[in-house]
């Protein structure tokens, strides 16, 4: 994802998001997006990846709170977040319904 991209998803989420939540990047790459939201003052973001590599950039950035390997695509579990950012995820996600009912806590 380009840095252009990170920043209107950042934009949009805080529009939406209560800065004192923990917020979610699924799917949070080399950290384009956590650098973004933590420039809009965002504390807690907590990053998951199915790269180790992209965890390992993404941990380079110094924006997240926490970082998980996960396959997300797969629907997983998650505690509660104040929001949630799925940039470029969803895409990969052959039946996105499904997923979504999969992922609900």
């Amino acid at each position: 994802m380009e840095r252009r991209g990170a920043q209107v998803a950042a934009g949009y989420l805080v529009r939406l998001a209560d800065p004192a939540q923990p917020v979610l990047d699924a799917g949070c790459g080399t950290g384009l997006v956590g650098l973004s939201l933590k420039a809009r003052s965002i504390d807690e973001i907590v990053g998951i990846d199915l790269s180790p590599d992209s965890i390992k950039l993404a941990e380079q950035t110094g924006a997240y709170a926490r970082l998980h390997r996960v396959d997300s695509t797969r629907g997983c579990r998650l505690p509660a977040f104040g929001a949630a950012v799925y940039t470029g995820v969803l895409s990969y996600v052959p039946d996105v319904r499904r997923w979504l009912a999969n992922s609900a806590a």
